[in-house]
């Protein structure tokens, strides 16, 4: 990505950011924008596993039936998602829960996800 497609997509990740902490998904979860390395180093809140997240990148590639490979530029993470198919190379927003597994593995579970078009505004609307 080129550094000035970087900085355009900062720019809209932070118009959105305090839209999609006050949205919350069915269950009234609050979501937090967050980066991969964020979420890796445990940067995301007192309690990281379990939290709800909005991550905005690409799916680098498929692993096995419902698991792919994410990157947002700050690192990779594993993205879990039963009920729909993700397309690798295209942008896109994803807003999830973070589960990691006894042995530290870190996944986040698609909760749902859309293109990216530069605009959050209402990702997490119902």
């Amino acid at each position: 990505m080129s550094p000035k497609v970087l900085h355009l997509v900062i720019i809209f990740l932070w118009m959105g950011v305090f839209i999609l902490i006050s949205q919350a998904d069915t269950a009234n979860h609050a979501y937090q924008l967050k980066s991969v390395s964020q979420i890796l180093s445990g940067q995301v809140g007192e309690k990281s596993d379990q939290s709800y997240v909005v991550l905005i990148g690409r799916v680098i590639r498929p692993v096995g039936d419902d698991d792919y490979i994410f990157s947002d530029g700050t690192g990779m993470i594993r993205l879990h998602s039963e009920d729909s198919r993700l397309m690798p190379g295209h942008p896109i927003m994803v807003g999830g829960r973070i589960d990691e597994s006894s042995g530290g593995q870190v996944t986040v579970k698609v909760l749902r996800w859309r293109i990216f078009t530069g605009s959050t505004v209402g990702f997490l609307a119902r």
